[in-house]
């Protein structure tokens, strides 16, 4: 019996889930071509999600695969003055994500109860973009003059690393970081032609979970 028991502790083979909280850092690239100078938008906020995976242990190594689905209530906005413009405007660009998920691989290097890994794969956000012209602040679907708006759901990569360690039989603590890469957005105003680009859109995560094997 004690060597099962140690036997089935050894293991890190099988299904399991988990919880994970921790913070965002986005920044975003934006200008149109009223705005010879790209403005930068950046910001931070909390994420809160669940998760669901499976690991192989191989002798020292293991492989995984994982997925999680976070909520994060993140917005950031700055004011570009044009001033070169006769007559001179403001415009307000913001851009917001309300959640992401990722789907990843996971290898990782098992010492006793510690786990180093690397992981990687495909990132979805939902992402907003939005560039008004002062003061037609919230115009998004009442107006296309000067006013750029559009909100979808990106597909892009993240790459990180992360710590796990096992505190008994079924559960175990991580702490892990994240970067997730989504694409550039380029929108045309209606009216007049300006173009409003999104580019460089990147979040940098760091969490802490805890995880239930079954």
């Amino acid at each position: 019996m004690p060597s099962q028991v140690a036997k089935a502790k050894s293991s890190w083979s099988g299904p399991y889930v988990g919880f994970e909280v921790g913070e965002n850092y986005g920044a975003v690239n934006y200008f149109d071509t009223y705005n010879a100078k790209p403005a930068g938008l950046h910001n931070t906020s909390f994420n809160v999600g669940g998760l669901i995976g499976y690991n192989w242990q191989f002798n020292e190594f293991l492989v995984g695969v994982e997925s999680d689905v976070n909520y994060s209530k993140f917005s950031t906005s700055s004011i570009i003055q044009h001033v070169q413009n006769d007559p001179p405007y403001d415009n307000i660009a913001k851009t917001s994500m309300d959640w992401f998920n990722t789907n990843r691989l996971r290898l990782g290097y098992l010492r006793n109860d510690l786990l180093f890994y690397v992981t990687g794969g495909i990132a979805l956000a939902d992402i907003k973009h939005t560039s008004e012209w002062l003061p037609n602040v919230d115009a998004c679907g009442q107006s296309t003059q000067y006013t750029s708006c559009i909100r979808q759901t990106q597909v892009g990569y993240t790459f990180g690393g992360g710590l796990e360690f096992r505190l008994d039989q079924h559960w175990t603590i991580k702490s892990e970081y994240l970067r997730l890469s989504l694409p550039d957005i380029t929108t045309t105003e209606t009216r007049f032609g300006y173009i409003y680009t999104w580019n460089r859109n990147n979040v940098d995560i760091a969490r802490l979970g805890l995880n239930f094997r079954f």
